[in-house]
């Protein structure tokens, strides 16, 4: 088995790294969640944020329990080899539809506001090869780079908010428990700032050093994930409106456009100078372990034809959408797909092998 997965990292690297599993759809999401919570949206990512949080708690106990073990192995250990082996290539498979999805929806991004016109197939192969090339240098340099870009975007997100903060009206959060609330759609939504740290988090953890401080890593960067949502969420409904921002595509981007300054007349350039690298170091994580993951699993592929391999997938993937709208669309169901692994799957993996265990024990 590739024992790639020896290469640690540090805790500071551990909070960023989490950090950098914020999903690319932060644009679209306020939009999406005002259509089915109103104004008390942020109600709903307040609560799925503790929920995550209680999870990972949970799954970093199992993981604990195995120190040095990569999460493929622990599975074998836990559910049996078949089993281990089925988990691992869906996860892997999952991994391969968000990257393509989210690509696709960064190339939209890009052709709305600043490439219009741009045939999709001419940002995204460009954006493939500068992936293919940071994976191949290993989960370090992947870590390095966040530690630089991940704090950067942090403070222009805050930024943003205190630069529109006078445009805000938080009287539009009011009242907080709307008439018209869809708590089930709601629920499933809020977990979205979540989807992809879902499938990473676990088969990051051969990647995480065996120390206390790595917990404080990972809380603080699901913290952080959550309090951007947050902080789109509330502005967006605060500037907007409820009413106006059912008909906003990218109302994160928009709430950029409102800046003004006397010598930048195109503040969303600006926004999306800072996302690109952004997003690209988040994909360049998520195709990172997903070559990693298909290697322990196939072990007579290098990484690098792994590497190479699911570049070309999420190429595909990339391109079979129509429409941002249809990006949406496929990402519910990826959504649905991960609320199950997260909610049911880890708790009852946990109980398993604590099952197990004292089984041996009493034995």
């Amino acid at each position: 088995m590739n024992r790639r997965g020896q290469e640690t990292l540090s805790t500071n690297q551990v909070l960023w790294i989490t950090f950098a599993m914020l999903p690319i759809g932060t644009s679209i999401f306020p939009r999406t969640m005002n259509q089915y919570a109103g104004q008390s949206g942020w109600i709903f990512v307040l609560l799925s944020t503790l929920l995550v949080l209680l999870i990972s708690r949970i799954l970093f106990m199992l993981v604990s329990k195995y120190p040095g073990l990569s999460f493929l192995e622990i599975l074998q250990y836990v559910l049996g080899k078949w089993l281990a082996y089925l988990v691992t290539f869906l996860s892997m498979f999952v991994l391969i539809l968000y990257s393509g999805l989210g690509v696709r929806g960064l190339a939209n991004e890009l052709i709305v506001y600043l490439l219009p016109h741009t045939p999709t197939s001419v940002i995204i192969i460009p954006a493939l090869l500068l992936l293919l090339y940071t994976i191949n240098k290993g989960i370090g340099t992947i870590a390095r780079l966040n530690e630089i870009v991940q704090p950067i975007l942090l403070i222009g997100f805050i930024a943003l908010g205190l630069l529109v903060i006078n445009k805000a009206d938080f009287a539009n959060l009011l009242p907080i428990l709307p008439e018209k609330i869809s708590f089930l759609d709601a629920s499933l939504y809020s977990f979205y700032p979540f989807l992809l740290l879902i499938f990473l988090l676990p088969f990051m953890f051969a990647h995480f050093p065996t120390q206390k401080g790595m917990w404080k890593g990972i809380a603080v960067g699901i913290c952080l994930i959550g309090f951007v949502f947050l902080l789109f969420l509330v502005f967006s409904i605060s500037v907007f409106g409820t009413v106006e921002l059912l008909y906003i595509e990218f109302p994160s981007i928009d709430l950029a456009r409102m800046i003004m300054f006397p010598f930048l007349e195109r503040m969303e350039i600006v926004y999306m100078v800072i996302w690109i690298p952004v997003a690209l170091t988040l994909h360049s994580v998520t195709v990172y372990i997903c070559s990693e993951g298909f290697n322990q699993l196939f072990p007579r592929w290098s990484f690098l034809a792994w590497s190479m391999i699911n570049t070309i997938f999420i190429g595909i993937v990339a391109l079979l959408p129509d429409d941002i709208e249809q990006v949406v669309e496929f990402s519910k169901y990826l959504l649905l797909y991960s609320i199950v692994i997260w909610v049911l799957f880890i708790p009852l993996l946990v109980l398993w092998d604590a099952w197990k265990n004292k089984g041996k024990s009493s034995g």
